[in-house]
């Protein structure tokens, strides 16, 4: 892993790529970026875990631009975006890391770095406190969408009391397609009562389930009590915030080298890969005259820009496809939990006249929580099943679609440059998953107590009627609300589902139209230097491809 710095004869984005995966392998680093929206208590959740108050908090989006927290000899020190590094105090990291002391960023930090000598962690350990994403100050979101390139694993803070935006969603999707390992925590756990904490978290768990297509429990935290070394207002939530730096800890000194070498390894492999395909056409290229070489060019590019145009035209086409998908599920479902309804209704008639009247709103209740749970399953499993095939038929026409824009793109390179360019592997349609769950809700109107009185004033059979009646139009609206609930769930699959696999194809086209053009364009400019200087070039593309053999036995 040595060579991989000496890409300098490349593209300027494939080079700069190589230099920071080469700096965290000379360095030993592990970047570990906390992540989450403005407000989450990133800054103070780094401070608990490292023990100490080193990173400026507060109720405001703070962090301006990423502090990396380096586990090691103390120091702080500032890198500018011109190269420029200067040593400061720890009391004046506000100065250039927060919105306050440096508004949208004016100074031209790239990041703060801040040595830190405690007992978490081990030396080579950077945890990167980040912006928060979907912040006011469009720089922030950028900052934090740049660390989470760099970062090699993930700890995403939420907050209980508004867990879960769209806009957090998203990083975890893009933490799932770059196969990060993450750790979830909702944080401010003890501004809630341990069953709204149960809901969170269970409703959190089920939302991460669907976007990684596996279990991620989440801790439920109180960073600022941990780091005051407070009790909080629930041992449980103090308990679990030794757990998570436990795990976390424990993440780091055992699994690390694993972790480090497999996330160095991944990117070498893309980075040689995209070498790969740059080398053969820039060596068809050297071999031709420069006018040849730019009427292909000005060929290529034209056809790149018709690939885009039909590339947006099935984008289209997709999109209206999903959305006729998800209005036939949803008729689907609403037509199935209305029958679902008339066949239960016969029940719970049969199951009220077993209640007695003092006991009855509340039997009832129990009755049609039972019936809309057993009614409803079958209606909701067979939409999945629909809803699945028929995503899979749709994303699978999509990929063959782009499988073709992107052939044919090759196919043309291929014929301009002479070269047959391996083609990449298409990934398989990832499912989303999610476990449904049913919720019901009783709210009593202003009638409530009027309804109690005439329980006791009325006959008994007459009280039986009218609450059979309230509870057999109750019973048909739970289903069309788990109907409603239902078919929103599946559209919002649908549509994550359908935004990941569309991102995915069409940054494959991009890709392959980017690493071509520039390939040629590279060639382009060498095609008037002297004899030695193309000799020169040459020899480095020979070097370049023994690199790609050494990826290529890892």
């Amino acid at each position: 892993m040595g060579r991989i710095a000496g890409l300098e004869g490349c593209d300027a984005h494939l080079t700069e790529r190589a230099e920071r995966l080469a700096e965290r392998i000379r360095s030993q680093r592990f970047h570990i970026a906390v992540l989450g929206e403005f407000k989450r208590g990133k800054s103070t959740l780094v401070n608990a875990l490292i023990g100490k108050s080193v990173l400026p908090s507060g109720s405001l989006p703070l962090t301006s631009v990423a502090t990396e927290v380096h586990i090691g000899p103390p120091h702080v020190a500032v890198i500018f975006d011109d190269g420029r590094e200067i040593a400061i105090g720890p009391e004046a990291i506000k100065r250039y890391a927060t919105e306050e002391g440096n508004p949208s960023n004016h100074l031209g930090v790239r990041r703060v770095e801040v040595g830190v000598d405690t007992s978490f962690g081990v030396g080579g350990l950077v945890l990167v406190d980040t912006p928060g994403v979907a912040s006011i100050h469009e720089h922030n979101t950028a900052a934090a969408h740049d660390a989470l390139l760099d970062s090699d694993a993930a700890v995403v803070v939420l907050s209980a009391d508004s867990p879960l935006s769209e806009s957090e969603r998203e990083l975890l999707r893009q933490l799932h397609e770059r196969e990060s390992q993450v750790f979830l925590v909702i944080n401010k756990a003890d501004h809630l009562s341990r069953h709204d904490l149960d809901q969170v978290r269970r409703f959190v768990a089920g939302q991460v389930s669907r976007i990684f297509g596996t279990t991620i429990e989440p801790y439920c935290v109180s960073a600022k009590a941990a780091l005051e070394r407070l009790p909080g207002r629930s041992p449980e939530v103090a308990s679990e915030f030794r757990s998570f730096r436990e795990h976390l800890d424990r993440f780091v000194r055992s699994d690390l080298d694993g972790a480090r070498r497999s996330a160095a390894i991944g990117e070498l492999r893309r980075l040689a890969g995209d070498l790969a395909t740059s080398l053969q056409i820039e060596e068809a290229a050297l071999a031709m005259d420069l006018q040849t070489l730019t009427d292909r060019l000005d060929r290529f590019g034209s056809a790149a820009i018709e690939g885009h145009r039909l590339l947006a035209e099935d984008r289209m086409v997709l999109d209206h496809e999903v959305g006729q998908l998800s209005t036939s599920i949803g008729r689907e479902l609403a037509e199935g939990g209305a029958r679902a309804a008339q066949a239960a209704a016969p029940r719970l008639a049969a199951m009220a006249s077993e209640l007695q009247v003092r006991h009855l709103d509340t039997g009832l209740r129990e009755c049609i929580e039972q019936l809309v749970t057993e009614g409803f399953d079958p209606v909701w499993r067979a939409a999945q099943s629909h809803a699945e095939h028929e995503w899979n038929d749709l994303a699978e026409r999509f990929a063959q679609r782009i499988e073709n824009r992107v052939a044919k793109l090759r196919a043309i390179a291929d014929r301009l440059f002479d070269v047959q360019l391996v083609a990449p592997h298409v990934s398989g349609v990832a499912g989303q998953r999610q476990r449904f769950s049913y919720l019901f809700l009783h709210v009593e109107g202003p009638n409530a107590v009027i309804g109690r009185i005439a329980r006791i004033a009325l006959p008994p059979a007459l009280v039986r009627r009218r609450g059979l009646q309230r509870a057999q139009r109750k019973l048909v609206e739970e289903f069309d609300k788990h109907a409603g609930r239902a078919r929103y769930d599946l559209t919002e699959r649908l549509r994550s589902a359908e935004g990941t696999f569309v991102r995915e194809r069409v940054l494959e086209f991009e890709e392959v139209q980017i690493s071509i053009s520039a390939a040629a364009s590279r060639a382009k400019e060498a095609v008037d230097l002297a004899v030695d200087l193309r000799e020169e070039r040459r020899r480095f593309m020979d070097d370049s491809k023994e690199i790609i053999e050494e990826v290529a036995g890892l």
